[in-house]
């Protein structure tokens, strides 16, 4: 005979309570990272499919060699600005609120971070250096940093997708895993644009002068048999 099903043990009040906020944050947090990776992959690598298609392609205006470079020096100091309330944002939450909790393999995520910025930075001044004549008369400003498709928008997309997972580390640890889209990015890049073309690329077809050669040499191999 089977043994008679055994009644559910009680949950206290306090206990249900507990459950009920973990129940909440866990799944509050898979939304937010669901939501989060989506629009860091869609934003972060496919944004010029998304661009084109929300907005139709427009012809660029063409900016003068000032106007380059105040952009320049705007867009510098932007994402400077971005990184470094980053990386205040984190230190101060996790170094001042949940210091207990700090291991030594997040501060080496931090320290990694940190020098993901300032590579970015550094790369971004070194690219848009301008360059100046012996009177002082600008003759180059230097690669436009907001030029559609240029070096400059793969170094801000870094920049943004950087101070995202350090932002978000704070509520859980897994958003460091957002860093790995940077190594994505850079891998859809040279298969879209090296790899791809060069694998696929299509035979050439033989011209008008190619037939023509040919011809030519199969009636000198028929004089020849």
């Amino acid at each position: 005979m089977p043994p008679p099903p055994k009644k559910a043990p009680t949950k206290g009040a306090k206990q249900i309570l507990v459950e009920n906020e973990a129940t909440i944050s866990f799944y509050r947090n898979m939304a937010g990272a669901s939501g989060l990776f989506y629009n860091s992959v869609m934003f972060g690598i496919y944004h010029d499919e998304v661009r084109s298609w929300l907005m139709p392609p427009k012809k660029a205006p063409t900016k003068g060699a000032k106007q380059i470079l105040v952009e320049n020096e705007a867009t510098i100091s932007f994402y400077r600005n971005m990184a470094g309330a980053s990386g205040l944002f984190y230190n101060s939450v996790m170094f001042g609120i949940y210091h207990d909790e700090v291991r030594s393999w997040l501060m080496f995520m931090n320290v990694f971070v940190l020098a993901i910025y300032l590579g970015c930075y550094q790369l971004m001044r070194y690219i848009s250096r301008p360059t100046y004549s012996e009177l002082g008369l600008l003759i180059d400003p230097g690669l436009d940093l907001n030029m559609e498709g240029g070096m400059g928008e793969h170094i801000k997309d870094i920049v943004i997708l950087t101070a995202i997972a350090h932002i978000t580390a704070v509520m859980s640890n897994y958003f460091w895993l957002l860093l790995f889209l940077i190594p994505a990015r850079a891998f859809w890049l040279i298969w879209k644009n090296l790899l791809a073309p060069w694998l696929f690329q299509e035979a050439p077809e033989d011209t008008e002068q190619d037939e023509k050669k040919r011809k030519k040499i199969e009636r000198r191999m028929r004089r020849h048999q």
